[in-house]
């Protein structure tokens, strides 16, 4: 609460959870908020159809799981210790290790996205924010992080995913106010080859033929090959989250039909087919605000080894509406007995 006429400003809730999104009722007598916190949930989605299957059930964020060739360890994002860390997590029995952390790291303040492990399960890359974004590497026997590219401008950088012989990684930026997908070669340190631009920042993904790059283009599904010559468009829907198929031939995705319902879907890259695989049920009230915060709906698709699933993590609301009353009137236990005491309470 602030006092326009002093400047005076205090609080009018206290606790662990995070108070937000204020609204007084007509009499101005009544405050209504929600207390609570928007979270990425890690679930993993049958390729097959069927529903999908929470894998870590937290009151903390779990975000953006990328698996190890192996297909029993997937690294993600965890702020179980309150800021965020990337873990390494055995899917078989339930053990964990810390791999990227603060500590690995000087200076200001660290979050980390967008984790992708290297081909050969020996390294990982992210998104570490300071107040500028970059990709960094790290490797999964604990050495110390190195930067993929210092970016004089200090453009943001974002989404990194691996090629499959594991040489390059694609990503996504802006510049001079247009989006780009980029390609660097990984251990260069050299200005990335512009891969194409877009209509707007999305996630890219490398096919595991190495053959071409997918990323959504605004309400569109483009796809490109490395060296920018071959573009088209696969599919004119917005898909919320996507990856290839095991064999390269196809695309899967998920995406909102008309009815405000989560669709699991496929396009074959060749024909342009595309066809519907299960309906995940419908879109939950709290994507409307991760529209409203310019959050994706979902973080990360990585298909399992075997071709048969993918994990992602999705944002839910963990929330309750609180009503308060009289929260501008100065109260004294005299004033709560003596309402109490005429209410019959």
């Amino acid at each position: 609460m602030a006092n326009l006429r002093t400047g005076a400003a205090y609080p009018i809730t206290a606790g662990s959870e995070r108070d937000a999104y204020p609204a007084l009722s007509p009499d101005g007598r009544t405050l209504a908020y929600a207390a609570g916190d928007a979270l990425y949930t890690i679930v993993e989605v049958p390729l097959t159809g069927g529903p999908s299957r929470e894998v870590i059930s937290s009151s903390r964020n779990g975000i953006a799981p990328s698996w190890d060739p192996d297909g029993i360890h997937f690294a993600y994002v965890t702020s179980r210790n309150g800021s965020e860390e990337i873990w390494l997590r055995n899917r078989t029995d339930g053990s964990e290790r810390r791999i990227v952390s603060q500590k690995d790291f000087a200076g200001p303040e660290s979050y980390f996205l967008d984790c992708a492990v290297s081909p050969d399960g020996n390294r990982i890359a992210y998104r570490r924010d300071a107040g500028v974004g970059e990709i960094w590497i790290s490797p999964l026997s604990g050495e110390a992080p190195v930067r993929l590219w210092d970016d004089p401008a200090k453009a943001t950088q974002r989404g990194p995913v691996w090629s499959p012989d594991g040489d390059w990684i694609a990503f996504y930026s802006v510049r001079d106010q247009r989006f780009e997908v980029l390609k660097i070669r990984v251990g260069a340190n050299t200005t990335p080859e512009l891969v194409t631009y877009a209509e707007s920042g999305s996630p890219v993904a490398w096919s595991p033929l190495g053959d071409r790059i997918a990323f959504r283009d605004g309400n569109r599904m483009r796809i490109v090959s490395p060296d920018g010559k071959e573009d088209r468009i696969v599919a004119q829907l917005r898909w919320e989250a996507y990856g290839w198929s095991k064999d390269g031939s196809a695309l899967y995705g998920i995406a909102a039909d008309e009815n405000r319902h989560l669709i699991l879907r496929r396009v074959e890259t060749a024909s342009g087919i595309e066809s519907k695989i299960t309906d995940l049920g419908a879109a939950p009230p709290g994507f409307d605000l991760a529209n409203h915060q310019g959050v994706f709906w979902y973080r990360g698709f990585s298909p399992h080894p075997d071709g048969k699933s993918f994990l992602t993590s999705v944002y839910r609301m963990k929330s309750h509406l609180w009503l308060m009353e009289d929260f501008d009137r100065p109260t004294r236990l005299l004033d709560l007995l003596w309402k109490r005491l005429h209410s019959g309470q």
